[in-house]
């Protein structure tokens, strides 16, 4: 455990992300080159304080990651289209009438958050050389420059006889997302039905 880390950000041991997130945006308002009027020595606090920031992170989502592997949907269907409008993402997938008026099925989707090495803002402090002492923004090497990163899970919908019958029905939070503000699209599904599905899919 980065006993030092913790220390450098004001944290208790076994800290959770937010709390690392959190002590971190702080002490970058105190200490940050380009807000703060300390000279030298807040910048070496920033350093340090970023440093720590990665390590803790890096620590915690280690111990907490978890691989998202889709199941097999009860009802079987298939991707037929796919386009962007803003954050929101329009998908049509194609699936056999199911006997029963509700069926579910497991949709996967890409979630997406606040990189957690630039906090969001695509950008991150890098030497100017490896013998500087002089830090400069950088393109986040994590999210290239995007703010965000995605993560593949899957979701389960129960579609209802209205939802059937309508043929489409949306996600909410489940489209693009914004990190500069914090925004999610939605996810917008068109159901197309079939008699037959081709085999494989």
């Amino acid at each position: 455990m980065n006993v030092r880390a913790y220390r450098e950000l004001n944290l208790k041991k076994g800290a959770t992300e937010m709390e690392i997130k959190a002590a971190f945006r702080k002490l970058a308002k105190e200490h940050h080159p380009d807000t703060s009027q300390g000279g030298p020595a807040d910048v070496e606090k920033f350093r340090t304080a970023y440093q720590a920031y990665q390590a803790l992170l890096k620590e915690t989502q280690k111990k907490a990651k978890i691989e998202f592997s889709a199941p097999v949907s009860p009802t079987p269907f298939r991707f037929e289209s796919q386009k962007k409008h803003g954050l929101d993402l329009y998908v049509e997938i194609a699936l056999v009438r199911p006997l029963s008026s509700e069926f579910e099925i497991i949709l996967p989707f890409t979630a997406h958050e606040a990189c957690p090495r630039c906090l969001g803002q695509g950008q991150t402090l890098g030497r100017l050389n490896f013998e500087s002492q002089i830090y400069r923004p950088q393109t986040c090497p994590k999210c290239q420059g995007q703010g965000a990163i995605g993560q593949s899970k899957h979701l389960t919908v129960k579609v209802t006889e209205p939802m059937s019958q309508r043929g489409k029905f949306r996600l909410r939070g489940a489209g693009g997302y914004l990190p500069s503000q914090a925004k999610r699209g939605d996810l917008i599904v068109t159901l197309r039905f079939v008699d037959s599905l081709p085999v494989g899919n």
